[in-house]
């Protein structure tokens, strides 16, 4: 009895399958394309535009009389397209290094790599989106624009150029003035001040301290606690520079200060200035005895309303030689010495 019989439904690649056919003879059918020999028969380069192609052919093989034939299958498969190996060709364009062909760079956005000020120009740079060539340029400096900046330290100092040291004026907190909003360093350049008070200073080039300076600001005044000061002064006399009751050589001597000591002067009287806001003490301002520097903004001089008191004049000069107390009195009669049983020198002055 002849064995029983399996239908088959699936046969997978690379499969091969063995049967008796009806006179015993054992058979293989192989079946699977991958044991086909395939070779190319034709063929067309992909190029940097248009895909190319090949053409192959497979010969499926029988083998012992196997049911299925011998036959043979075409296909051809597609080669995609190179696309341009862009290079920048230095010359506004890009070209290609296979096909040669050029072509106008397509740039991206600018952006920017160094923003402008009012002093300095800025640069700005994009790039082809193709080649990825770059493109830089230079922005032009900002316009300057009028603004309104307002002192905000006493005693600021006023330079006469954009990074000397030469002091020429003095600021009063709260002095204001319109400017080209251009920075120069670490200063603003000014050419006028106006201070609280509505009065104006001469017109010049100065340079003051951006950090000095509130931009813009409110309407409300800010004040000086300087009130009355005139300028600043420095003792330069080799010796000492007496300090006076009084705006004359005739006028007492207070007490003295040395070289290189920094004065206030509050009130000017001819070559005479107050250096105390409160009291009559003065000193000369001639040249030689010091050097002076305008202080601009807080207000017009006040002179002090107690007078002068005018020097004393000298009348003689004598010893006591009492043996008893000698009581001496100031001039309210209060006793304020007494000298006993010795020589004492005093002076006298006419009026006293």
């Amino acid at each position: 009895m002849p064995p029983a019989e399996k239908e088959l439904t699936t046969v997978g690649d690379n499969t091969a399958l063995w049967y008796s056919d009806n006179n015993g003879v054992l058979q293989k059918i192989v079946h699977g394309k991958n044991l086909c020999t395939k070779h190319e028969t034709n063929h067309k380069d992909a190029t940097c535009t248009e895909d190319g192609w090949v053409k192959y052919e497979c010969t499926y093989e029988s083998d012992r009389y196997a049911t299925a034939p011998e036959h043979i299958d075409e296909w051809t498969e597609t080669i995609p397209a190179l696309g341009h190996d862009w290079k920048d060709n230095g010359d506004a364009n890009h070209i290609c290094d296979r096909d040669h062909v050029t072509a106008a760079h397509t740039y991206g956005e600018w952006e920017i790599v160094k923003d402008a000020t009012e002093t300095t120009c800025g640069t700005a740079r994009h790039y082809c989106q193709v080649c990825g060539e770059a493109e830089t340029v230079h922005t032009a400096k900002l316009t300057p624009y009028s603004k309104q900046g307002r002192i905000t330290k006493d005693l600021t100092p006023v330079y006469n150029s954009e990074s000397g040291n030469t002091v020429v004026m003095y600021l009063a907190k709260g002095v204001t003035f319109e400017f080209a909003n251009v920075k120069y360093g670490s200063r603003y350049k000014v050419s006028a001040f106006k201070d609280v008070y509505g009065k104006t200073s001469a017109s010049g080039e100065y340079y003051v301290a951006i950090d000095s300076v509130e931009v813009d600001p409110g309407t409300v005044p800010v004040y000086t606690a300087y009130t009355g000061l005139q300028k600043i002064v420095t003792v330069t006399t080799d010796g000492r520079l007496n300090v006076r009751s009084g705006h004359s050589d005739t006028s007492a001597v207070v007490s003295s200060v040395a070289k290189g000591e920094t004065l206030y002067i509050y009130e000017v009287q001819g070559n005479w200035g107050r250096i105390s806001a409160t009291e009559n003490k003065w000193v000369q301002t001639v040249a030689g005895e010091v050097s002076s520097i305008p202080v601009f903004g807080c207000g017009d001089q006040q002179s002090l309303s107690t007078p002068d008191a005018p020097a004393k004049e000298l009348a003689d000069v004598g010893t006591v030689t009492a043996q008893v107390s000698t009581i001496v009195r100031d001039s309210g009669n209060k006793s304020v010495q007494s000298a006993q049983g010795h020589k004492d020198q005093f002076l006298l002055y006419q009026g006293h």
